[in-house]
């Protein structure tokens, strides 16, 4: 078993890939490796996670490119800071921020600094409205919005739904809104919308959505508080499904305790799941739990493919490589197989790409995230 001490791994990047040779090409990461000094949500963990996935990318990495880490500790001044930063030392593009509220603080940054910007995570639809510089590697919380109302209508036959949302995050408000627009369009009934600002206020609104009697719920938040709120549920959502985004899938989510409310099924939209049948997954999901001993989830894989992606694009750039000509080949990517998908870019800097559905089960007393189906390529973002 491989083990790897996360920070001198952090110093690692900046060395193994550069030793004898000459005119490296420089990347800039930016991830949250530590919480924030202001307050706010700790995402530290899921840092890390992203990190084990460029972890595993440098064992791949033949480009002659150093990965430069630097910990924006989830904030979005910290990440504006980090892109000049990077920009005035002549990287070629940046990896990061991942979440989106960092992402769109950071784009308009650099946009005006001209340097091309790869987003892995952030899937919020304005992040790449700054301009054509800034680029992401996900789908669109529009995109899963659609895709599981679908699921939930199409598939599973239900009919009557409330949507349960985070008000603290604009990425809540905006799925829940276009899931309920989808599900409404295929002729489904919105019963109520519920709303919370913390664990508590939504705990206390668990028997009051279940007086509604929908038949399922579209639980729009992050999994800090849907560890809280399963854990309170107990019988009172039997017979209902609760349907979540991506946003589920940190690894906080492991804190969920069984056994799981009775005869409620859950469900999530996802960019990656590491059961899949393909020869890339298979190798990256066996690496990984040699590497960590635990599977994979989607922030490491989303942060492989970004590097991936960018790896791409300045081997396309060539010897007279620009940042100018790092964003035209990023425009001009097609066709690249990753681990999330298979990445062709539209005028926007939007992946075309599909996504997962998954289920949430408990198996053998821990959490899981059992594949149900990968979605069709949409026709547009």
């Amino acid at each position: 078993m491989r083990k790897i001490n996360f920070w001198s791994f952090c110093l690692l990047v900046l060395l193994t890939t550069t030793c004898g040779k000459e005119k490296a090409i420089r990347i800039g990461v930016i991830l949250p490796l530590t919480p924030s000094t202001e307050g706010g949500d700790d995402r530290s963990d899921d840092g890390k996670a992203a990190h084990k996935g460029l972890e595993l990318f440098l064992e791949d990495l033949k480009s002659n490119i150093i990965f430069e880490v630097r910990d924006n500790r989830g904030d979005p001044a910290e990440s504006i800071r980090l892109v000049r930063e990077f920009a005035d030392a002549n990287a070629a593009m940046i990896i990061g921020p991942f979440y989106s509220d960092t992402a769109l603080a950071a784009g308009e940054t650099a946009q005006s600094k001209g340097i091309p910007m790869l987003a892995p995570s952030a899937t919020l639809p304005s992040v790449t409205q700054s301009g054509d510089y800034v680029f992401r590697a996900c789908f669109l919380d529009r995109q899963q919005a659609v895709e599981m109302a679908r699921f939930a209508y199409q598939e599973r036959g239900l009919r009557r739904m409330v949507s349960f949302s985070d008000l603290n995050y604009p990425y809540c408000l905006g799925l829940s809104e276009d899931f309920e627009s989808e599900f409404a369009r295929l002729g489904g009934r919105v019963l109520q919308r519920y709303y919370f600002r913390s664990d508590k206020e939504a705990i206390e609104q668990i028997e009051e959505i279940a007086a509604v009697h929908p038949d399922l719920i579209y639980f729009s938040a992050y999994a800090k508080v849907v560890v809280s709120v399963l854990g309170a549920v107990g019988p009172r959502w039997r017979g209902i499904t609760v349907l979540g985004a991506d946003g589920w899938d940190t690894p906080e989510l492991k804190n969920v305790h069984p056994p799981l409310p009775n005869e409620v099924s859950f469900f999530i939209t996802n960019h990656f799941d590491p059961n899949e049948e393909n020869p890339r997954t298979i190798d990256f999901l066996n690496r990984f739990e040699e590497s960590f001993e635990e599977p994979p989830g989607q922030l490491s894989a989303l942060a492989y493919d970004a590097c991936l992606l960018a790896e791409a694009a300045c081997q396309a750039a060539g010897v007279r490589l620009t940042r100018d000509s790092v964003q035209r080949k990023l425009m001009e990517l097609r066709g690249i197989s990753g681990l999330t998908g298979t990445f062709s870019f539209d005028e926007d800097g939007n992946p075309k790409k599909s996504l997962v559905i998954q289920q949430l089960v408990i198996r053998n007393e821990d959490p899981s995230l059992e594949l149900v189906k990968r979605t069709a390529v949409p026709d547009k973002n």
